[in-house]
């Protein structure tokens, strides 16, 4: 089941991919390869310093999460830790 969730999720991607490519639109591909970026430096960061502190790691660093982020920006960043701190408690 995880796969197919993947491939969905990867399938989206290209859907997005080409439509951004297809309509000479390379400025939403850069912003979201750079959301991807930071929103991965940003997961791995913050994982670190909270492992620093002696807390659990909250969110998990894998592509689901780094997409998550990469489509929705600062707002998917604040909703994985905010789901990570609400399922913890």
């Amino acid at each position: 089941m995880e796969q197919y969730v993947l491939f969905l999720i990867l399938g989206i991607l290209a859907i997005v991919l080409g439509v951004a490519i297809k309509r000479k639109r390379m400025e939403i591909f850069i912003n979201f390869v750079l959301r991807l970026a930071a929103g991965a430096v940003g997961i791995y960061l913050l994982n670190t310093i909270l492992a620093m502190a002696s807390i659990q790691t909250l969110v998990g660093f894998n592509m689901t999460n780094v997409l998550v982020v990469g489509v929705l920006g600062l707002p998917g960043f604040a909703l994985l830790y905010g789901l990570g701190f609400y399922f913890t408690l």
